[in-house]
């Protein structure tokens, strides 16, 4: 659905970076996982609309001046670390108003997967993903971040 005035109160908590608001600047991964959250909840039995993507501008450099960041430019031991524990609901991620970084996707898990079985070291796990191609989000975690959203249009699919 078209998302004009973001709420914080429909976040997920088990998510990568944590409760907030996600977004990409890949608009194909955004077009992607729109269809992901209409098959997910048709499954549940749940009919929530069409595949939509709401398009914001923001402006970074402001957000960078005036608010606290969390930045993974690239995958990491820290970033592997902070995607496990906010999968597993450990993370209090709330200091931050925005965290960016690569996003955890379907090649990820299956990464994470064989480091939770035991089958890869952190290590390899991490160099595993830094061969991949990750597309990035950002995190809005606080009002204050909503507030430097402006919302542009939405496209359905």
């Amino acid at each position: 659905m078209e998302v004009s005035n973001p709420d914080l109160g429909y976040s997920s908590r088990y998510l990568d970076f944590g409760e907030g608001f996600y977004l990409t600047t890949n608009e194909e991964q955004a077009i992607q996982f729109s269809h992901k959250v209409i098959i997910r909840e048709a499954k549940r039995g749940n009919k929530i609309g069409t595949a939509t993507v709401s398009s914001y501008e923001f402006d970074l450099l402001l957000a960078k001046s005036s608010l606290k960041m969390l930045d993974f430019e690239l995958p990491s031991e820290e970033w592997f670390n902070f995607v496990i524990d906010n999968r597993r609901g450990v993370v209090q991620s709330f200091i931050y108003d925005i965290i960016y970084g690569p996003v955890a996707n379907d090649d990820v898990y299956q990464v994470i997967g064989l480091f939770e079985d035991g089958i890869l070291s952190k290590e390899n796990a991490i160099t595993a993903l830094k061969v991949k191609q990750l597309f990035n989000q950002y995190t809005l975690k606080t009002n204050a971040a909503l507030g430097l959203l402006k919302f542009i249009s939405s496209k359905t699919y």
